[in-house]
């Protein structure tokens, strides 16, 4: 799961309401390989209809870096049949609403609109998908908004924080690469190249279509096959990547940035999706350190006032993941944050917690997780998340295996993963320029 900062309100969502594996989903793969995944739901007149494609930095060499974010903005920019603005129009005149996002392991569209113009939804999506033609004009007007994403990312802590500890961590694997790439491939990436990607990558078996909301299962499976029955690919490279072993001591790094606080941010070498239950135990773990009043680092850094604030993020991913524990102050209480971080992941390693406060953690991770699955668009992310890097079951058998964890899961996990060795950088002010007299 994603770990974002929680308002301690989430406790009084309740930890009831409809859950994924309450409203069954049912998936069907197409004679060309595209996965269809589809969940009828009733609770409002809507539909969230998704696509997922296995592409994403982890899938880019050091010379296209930046290229699978590049074509996300290509998708919706024009066909041989309608231009980009058209797709803007049509869209909005169904009353509906689009994105799109790339990650390390895949990249993401949707467009969510009331649930009589799903299979107008559905035509427009298709046809971005199958035929997207990245103009040359389109392309060069993509390339300025793609650059001025990656330099204000530059001004970004968390993403600048992120981005170096992941590149410390895998110096050989790409998710040690930044997903939005480097200026000078971006500056140097053309249509050519877009067109080869989408020829290599945006294939049926890498493919998959989630469909969530106020829909017949059966009438909208039929009008898949009808509108992506043509989807055919060449087949598309295999995934062949190597692994490095975690630090065998502690490799700290500090630098200067773009900040008012000092950040101090320890990272550790989680599990992948591939390595349940220790995911489970995973995010159990991430709650009961540092999410919430009541977490091991709230009252160790922030109560006695060391820390002004703490966070602890973990997102599973197809291969291991960091698990990264931040504490935010003073500079001059650098030192202290660090160890007290370090002295709450102890306190978990031996199992000095209370049955109350695992108790806790479990029922605001499963009320956090139930919240972000009440729409449709919610469901549809989590199927389409988990379909992608594993298997869409994951999504509808998650809060009974959350429900599962013990104590000594949550032990066990922390002596695994939370060594004492881990990736550090601790960022501090940029030094202000001198005033200038006169």
């Amino acid at each position: 799961m994603m770990r974002t900062r929680l308002l301690w309100l989430v406790l009084v969502l309740l930890a009831a309401g409809p859950g994924l594996a309450q409203e069954k989903a049912a998936r069907e793969v197409l004679p060309s390989g595209l996965s269809v995944i589809v969940q009828e739901t009733y609770s409002s007149p809507t539909v969230s209809l998704n696509v997922f494609v296995r592409v994403g930095s982890l899938h880019e060499t050091p010379e296209n870096s930046g290229i699978s974010h590049f074509y996300e903005h290509m998708f919706f920019r024009g066909t041989p049949t309608r231009s980009g603005l058209e797709f803007k129009r049509a869209i909005e005149s169904l009353g509906g609403t689009t994105n799109a996002t790339t990650s390390r392991d895949f990249t993401h569209y949707y467009i969510n609109l009331p649930s009589a113009y799903a299979e107008q939804g559905l035509a427009l999506l298709a046809d971005a998908l199958m035929n997207a033609e990245c103009s040359t004009d389109s392309v060069e007007k993509e390339r300025e908004v793609v650059l001025e994403e990656y330099r204000l990312g530059r001004s970004n802590p968390g993403r600048i924080l992120s981005d170096r500890l992941f590149t410390m961590a895998f110096k050989q694997h790409p998710y040690g690469r930044p997903i939005i790439g480097t200026e000078e491939n971006l500056k140097a990436i053309g249509r050519p190249q877009l067109l080869e990607f989408k020829r290599s990558y945006y294939t049926p078996d890498r493919t998959s279509l989630v469909i969530v909301g106020d829909v017949d299962r059966k009438r909208v499976l039929e009008k898949a096959r009808e509108l992506f029955g043509s989807f055919r690919g060449v087949g598309s490279p295999r995934d062949q990547f190597t692994l490095e072993p975690p630090p065998t001591e502690p490799l700290v790094e500090d630098q200067s940035g773009p900040v008012s606080k000092a950040y101090v941010v320890l990272a550790f070498l989680g599990p992948s999706v591939k390595d349940q239950p220790d995911i489970y135990g995973m995010d159990v773990l991430t709650f009961l350190l540092g999410i919430g009043e009541g977490s091991v680092l709230t009252e160790l850094l922030v109560e006695p006032d060391i820390a002004e604030a703490t966070q602890v993020d973990f997102l599973t991913q197809a291969h291991p993941s960091l698990v990264m524990v931040t504490a935010v102050g003073d500079r001059k209480k650098v030192e202290e944050m660090r160890a007290g971080i370090l002295q709450g992941i102890e306190k978990i390693r031996q199992g000095e917690f209370t049955d109350p406060e695992l108790a806790r953690a479990k029922t605001i991770l499963m009320t956090t997780y139930r919240f972000g699955n009440e729409t449709n668009a919610g469901k549809a992310d989590s199927l389409g998340f988990y379909e992608t890097i594993d298997d869409w079951n994951f999504a509808t058998g998650y809060l009974d295996r959350i429900g599962r964890v013990t104590r000594d899961d949550v032990v066990d996990v922390a002596r695994r993963y939370l060594e004492k060795s881990y990736y550090g950088v601790i960022m501090t002010p940029e030094a202000a320029p001198p005033r200038r007299e006169g």
